[in-house]
């Protein structure tokens, strides 16, 4: 070899640990303890331990076997790069997928990954173990809502008997290693200062919360917030007050006791629907709800609905509920309607027009607890009641000459106290209730 290959080989062996040096990437070792996932309702939170100055990278497929990210399997999905935790959104309830976590420097090729983890996303709530319960706060809630606040920070408003009101905000842990690690739970916190009626429910609309119930010491019955410290008094105060709220985005429709219907588009003044059915006895309202068909649906006192296609001018409808009383409804995403009430009823409609009939559903095991509230998302419905009581119906199900086939399950709660409100999704509910009991399901 001539002196002048040696040398020409040596400055290249430099020159490439010069340039290495320099900003040439490596691949690194994966997370220690490799990861963590929590599944939930068309999600999963997944978590690993980082070190610093590493760049990750997630994979991930609908798979019950190991995901290999120098080979992934079919329909994979790849994050980059990612921090822990990060939320893996889209997921389909009932499908295994695995999750797999590889680590780099400076841009460099991936290491060796970490093991897989495969997980099942579920619906929120419908497990024993899905459930945790929170420290009592004393004073029945009976309504609860969700939004932000002037601050823009999110926040929970429970409302009950009383004036009683309370801020919520989430916490979750989110330490990796921790015993805790992903278990979701609410701060709450008693607000002060705060009008004296005997609240029954709360809503999030218009930019702001609202509050309503009977009269308090100033013959007043709705209130409503910007940032939960000043609540200012609606113009006028509603006979009798009102016992639920819904919105359309642009509207908050209220119901009452005595058929009463109240309306506004801005949470000072409040004006009556204009007509409604005439029964000998005018029904008492306990709910109401907006479906994404255009219907305003209220429900109540004997198995009474009525439905509206421009919240002013309402009709009757058969519910096939007898003399139960009903005091929920909600509609899912696709216009699916679901009443609940008195003695386990439930009842429900494909739309609620009045060519569709309301047709009864089974609870299994039926409790014969009443129902006070009920909850759609995209993947099912949840209803909640006395005893603790949940039961849960994937949405959709089947639909037979026009009939929603649903079957309706029961699970414990930890609790036996009477639930009478919740704020949720597929995810994560939040559910209130008798002596200011408060769970979380996920």
């Amino acid at each position: 070899m001539s002196l002048i290959s040696l040398w020409s080989r040596i400055l290249a062996a430099v020159l490439a640990v010069l340039l290495s040096s320099c900003g040439g990437g490596s691949s690194a070792t994966p997370p220690v303890g490799g990861l963590t996932v929590i599944p939930g309702g068309g999600q999963a939170v997944v978590t690993w331990k980082a070190d610093p100055g590493v760049t990750y990278w997630l994979a991930y497929a609908p798979t019950a076997g190991a995901v290999d990210m120098k080979n992934p399997p079919a329909g994979n999905i790849w994050l980059t790069p990612v921090t822990s935790p990060v939320t893996v959104t889209g997921l389909l309830n009932g499908t295994t997928y695995g999750f797999a976590v590889d680590a780099r420097v400076n841009g460099g090729p991936g290491g060796a990954q970490t093991p897989t983890v495969n997980v099942t996303p579920r619906a929120s709530g419908n497990s024993t173990s899905s459930w945790t319960v929170q420290t009592e706060l004393g004073t029945d809630l009976l309504g609860l809502s969700y939004g932000t606040n002037a601050s823009t920070v999110l926040n929970y408003l429970a409302v009950g008997t009383g004036g009683t009101m309370y801020s919520g905000v989430d916490v979750i842990d989110t330490t990796y290693g921790d015993a805790s690690y992903g278990l979701d739970s609410v701060t709450w916190t008693a607000l002060s200062g705060t009008p004296t009626a005997n609240f029954k429910a709360s809503l999030y609309a218009l930019g702001q919360f609202f509050a309503v119930g009977t009269n308090d010491t100033n013959g007043v019955n709705i209130y409503h917030s910007t940032d939960l410290v000043t609540w200012t008094p609606a113009a006028t105060p509603v006979a009798g007050g009102l016992n639920a709220l819904t919105t359309n985005g642009t509207v908050v429709m209220g119901v009452g006791n005595n058929g009463v219907i109240q309306y506004s588009t801005d949470g000072i003044t409040w004006l009556s629907a204009n007509s409604t059915p005439t029964p000998a006895t005018m029904p008492n309202l306990y709910g109401v709800a907006y479906s994404p068909n255009g219907l305003w649906v209220a429900v109540g006192s004997g198995g009474t609905i009525w439905v509206s296609g421009d919240g002013l001018n309402w009709a009757s409808q058969a519910s096939n509920a007898g003399t139960n009383n009903l005091y929920g409804v909600a509609s899912s995403p696709t216009g699916l309607l679901v009443a609940v009430g008195q003695g386990g009823t439930v009842v429900s409609s494909l739309d609620g027009a009045s060519t569709t009939p309301w047709v009864v559903n089974t609870l299994a095991p039926s409790n014969g607890a009443d129902l006070y509230a009920v909850n759609a998302d995209g993947w099912q419905f949840l209803a909640v009641g006395a005893g603790g009581s949940v039961f849960s119906a994937v949405n959709p199900a089947s639909v037979t000459n026009g009939v929603w086939s649903a079957s309706w399950t029961g699970t414990s709660t930890g609790t036996a106290r009477n639930l009478y409100a919740m704020y949720g999704s597929s995810a994560r509910y939040t559910v209130v209730g008798q002596a200011g009991a408060n769970i979380i399901g996920q």
